[in-house]
């Protein structure tokens, strides 16, 4: 699978305007995340579709509950201002979560599917904690980028 750059304008939950990150911000983050045993969940909404602002709504409520603080950092990314670097991510449809640990972004491997670094369409709270802590417990034994998903 091709290597996907984060280059662009992305931040942490509440850093930008509307907590809203740029690419850039996300791609220096997710660098000094390399590191440590810490998640970073890159979230893409665009704001003129509605379940993409649903699922944004998620995401906020899930980072403010601090459900899953200490082990994950959230970027809220406006795919219609950073579409060149989401172009580069191959970011289309929204909304979509990437995952990254150590620095990389995970291949989510599914059956029945194409592996992918992105989990596309709307979700619940509790799908969102759910996936955020199987990612994250399961990257800690990883050997590699490829997670073996069954969700």
């Amino acid at each position: 699978m091709e290597e996907k750059s984060l280059e662009g304008d992305v931040g942490s939950l509440g850093d930008g305007e509307g907590g809203v990150s740029s690419l850039a911000q996300l791609a220096r983050e997710v660098e000094l995340m390399s590191t440590t045993e810490q998640l970073a969940i890159a979230f893409f909404f665009r704001p003129w579709l509605p379940h993409s602002m649903f699922s944004k709504s998620i995401v906020e409520k899930v980072h403010d509950s601090g459900k899953l603080s200490g082990f994950a950092k959230f970027f809220i990314i406006n795919a219609d201002k950073e579409r060149q670097g989401c172009e580069k991510l191959g970011v289309g449809s929204c909304p979509s979560l990437m995952l990254f640990w150590a620095g990389k972004p995970i291949t989510l491997r599914r059956s029945g599917w194409d592996d992918s670094l992105q989990l596309v369409g709307p979700f619940t709270e509790e799908n969102l904690v759910s996936i955020a802590r199987f990612a994250r417990e399961t990257a800690l034994h990883l050997s590699g980028d490829v997670l073996a998903c069954d969700f």
